[in-house]
């Protein structure tokens, strides 16, 4: 039995720096073409005195395709000759610090055995990013409501 999930990348950003780091979602990246991906959204959190907060949500049909993607992602990265993980990286399943390469997605994941050890652990960013810190969770989507269709 196939059960939806959602995963949403926390993201706090240097205030008034939001915008930065949002402008790189605007144009759709590959993860949009995978197998079992339903829908990406980028929320923006209202009225944060401290700091900016993006969530990057993106929804799955199942699990077994995010894991896909992650995995997938993962050995896409691995292959390219001047990129290498530190152990950091590889714990948070996000590429640190390398966000000044445009082709490099906001949020990536790298190969974990299980995506529960990415769950819950922050990533702390370096001084010149406006990136403070990263989250990732996932969610069993366990109840949906969709409009009524209008004269069915």
């Amino acid at each position: 039995m196939m059960v939806m999930m959602k995963a949403v990348n926390t993201i706090r950003i240097k205030k008034g720096r939001a915008n930065e780091i949002l402008a790189r979602f605007r144009t759709p990246k590959s993860v949009h073409t995978f197998e079992g991906f339903v829908l990406m959204e980028v929320l923006i959190k209202e009225n944060s005195p401290d700091y900016d907060e993006l969530q990057v949500c993106t929804t799955w049909k199942d699990r077994k395709y995010f894991e896909k993607w992650l995995t997938s992602r993962a050995a896409q990265k691995v292959h390219h000759k001047d990129w290498e993980p530190t152990p950091d990286e590889k714990l948070a399943g996000r590429l640190v610090g390398k966000l000044a390469n445009p082709e490099v997605e906001l949020g990536e994941q790298f190969e974990e055995k299980s995506v529960g050890k990415l769950e819950g652990k922050k990533v702390e960013q370096p001084e010149d990013s406006p990136i403070l810190s990263s989250e990732l969770t996932t969610f069993e989507i366990a109840v949906q409501h969709k409009p009524e269709q209008q004269g069915a």
